[in-house]
């Protein structure tokens, strides 16, 4: 029988430590293994499908199980993978999600979700997908990927970093026409917002750019305005929980017309119709708000004038246009309120309600 080749060799001792990746650096050379015989041998290899190449020098083994799929499942290796990049990473978007669900129905990771074969990874520049192997790895790039909430948890093959449930879903916000578009995210947003603690949201506070914030709070409130107000309460929890001294002297926050106004109950915002048909009923609507504003029983009218004119309570243009957009919002969660034939407010109040 031939002697055995030593890269060969080197192949088969990786899959027995449980180890399925290498690096081509990483072969033992010496005076009868030089450069261009460690190509040519790994190069069969690769025509053998015993090992399949990723990216520049890094190989990953595949075991006899995996033969006919290409490669074994992405996951195994995507921690040494991104190491051997030079980059940092975490496993997020649509793959994290799976991972959140497989933890909080069952306290461990499913096979099923540990075998994916088409991984989402962020890092922090842009880089090509890797398509080979039967494998779909795809980059998204994000500045604030090195400082990112992630938790780092255990693999079959080793340790991963996966990105924290709030991170997952302003990451998803962020990237939405890249990850199925609106209604795919909507449910599984807010399921990850649900999930999310006040560490997590101070971390993520931290990392998110102004301007990537604002964005993905516009979306989230195009989605569902009360999505918008559970991260921005859970954002401004963690806040307050890093400067307690701080918060406790600003006193209580006061919450904004907008968010008030996405707490008003149907009954209380919409006014029916003959036509069967829905408005936005100002006058209920303007009296809702005065009772939240002061903390629920009407002030005395002297004091209500005052304020009114100061502008203390609210400007009625900007009452107008935030009823507008509360009203479009729950049009888009209910679209049999969607009314055809009454202008939108900003525009002109209906007839109905300037009496």
């Amino acid at each position: 029988m031939p002697p055995r080749s030593p890269i060969r060799e080197f192949v088969d001792t990786q899959q027995v430590l449980g180890r399925f990746w290498f690096r081509k650096s990483e072969i033992p050379a010496n005076e009868f293994i030089g450069d261009s015989t460690v190509r040519v041998a790994l190069h069969r290899l690769e025509r053998e499908r015993r090992v399949v190449r990723l990216w520049r020098d890094f190989y990953v083994v595949v075991p006899a199980e995996y033969s006919l799929f290409g490669a074994p499942p992405v996951l195994w290796f995507v921690d040494p993978m991104m190491q051997a990049m030079g980059r940092p990473y975490y496993v997020g978007l649509l793959t994290a999600v799976e991972i959140h669900r497989s933890m909080t129905t069952s306290g461990s990771f499913r096979d099923a979700v540990w075998k994916t074969r088409a991984v989402q990874v962020v890092t922090d520049v842009a880089m090509p997908s890797i398509d080979s192997g039967g494998l779909s790895i795809r980059f998204f790039s994000k500045s604030g990927a090195a400082s990112a909430s992630t938790r780092r948890v255990d693999g079959p093959r080793g340790p991963i970093q996966v990105s924290t449930p709030l991170c997952t879903a302003i990451d998803l916000l962020a990237n939405v026409a890249s990850v199925g578009g609106v209604t795919t995210i909507q449910p599984v947003v807010r399921e990850l917002v649900g999930l999310s603690s006040i560490e997590e949201g101070h971390k993520e506070l931290s990392v998110c750019a102004v301007r990537e914030l604002e964005s993905v709070l516009d979306l989230s409130r195009q989605i569902d305005p009360r999505l918008e107000t559970e991260i921005l309460r859970t954002l401004r929890e963690s806040s307050a929980s890093r400067n307690p001294a701080r918060a406790q002297s600003e006193g209580p926050r006061r919450e904004t017309l907008s968010e008030c106004i996405r707490r008003a109950p149907d009954d209380i915002f919409w006014k029916e119709l003959p036509s069967a048909s829905r408005v936005p009923d100002y006058n209920r609507i303007f009296v809702w708000y005065v009772r939240q504003y002061y903390d629920g029983s009407p002030p005395p009218i002297e004091v209500l004038l005052r304020d009114l004119e100061q502008g203390r309570v609210l400007n009625l243009t900007t009452f107008q246009r935030v009823v507008a957009t509360e009203r479009k919002a729950r049009d888009r969660l209910f679209p049999e309120s969607r009314m055809s034939t009454t202008s939108l407010p900003g525009e002109s109040l209906p007839e109905e309600d300037q009496d």
